[in-house]
């Protein structure tokens, strides 16, 4: 690790998966933003329902007018944000029903978000579950993320 790189505060450096599905890389998501890292490093998970589970113990710090998109800053000190669906701001938040507040203290595993799949997909859009960690560069050298079938609340990628 290069010296000007700084530690998450504390010891947990894993992450887990938002939802039941595939994991993916990040790199392969649809959306130049995301998929050249320019939020951060990460991963994808390509939904099997439509329960949306936090990846990290911390707090919601920011949730989107349109739900498509929550903040969390994460015990440890990751920033992270879950994007959920590619080009959904468009739906106005139709799809997405909250189960969190802003500022509200959350566990790994608990409940952030319901998403109506079958809106998403009406729509003819990418209900892809996107996790950044926007001050990825601070904290690591890379993530590790395990790819392929994971339930939501699986433990799927760890910071190195």
């Amino acid at each position: 690790m290069s010296w000007f790189k700084r530690k998450s505060k504390n010891g947990d450096q894993t992450l887990k998966s938002p939802a039941n599905g595939e994991v993916t890389p990040i790199t392969e998501v649809p959306d130049e933003v995301f998929a050249t890292k320019m939020m951060g490093d990460g991963f994808a998970v390509k939904p099997e329902n439509g329960k949306v589970v936090s990846p990290v113990s911390g707090k919601v710090t920011f949730i989107a007018d349109t739900k498509h998109g929550i903040g969390l800053t994460a015990d440890n000190g990751m920033e992270i944000i879950i994007h959920m669906g590619i080009d959904t701001v468009s739906l106005k938040g139709k799809p997405f029903q909250m189960t969190v507040g802003l500022n509200e203290i959350i566990h790994a595993g608990d409940q952030l978000v319901t998403i109506d799949l079958n809106v998403i997909k009406a729509a003819d859009l990418d209900p892809v579950i996107i996790v950044a960690i926007t001050n990825f560069n601070d904290l690591a050298e890379k993530l590790e993320v395990n790819l392929g079938s994971a339930n939501a609340g699986d433990s799927v990628a760890k910071l190195v």
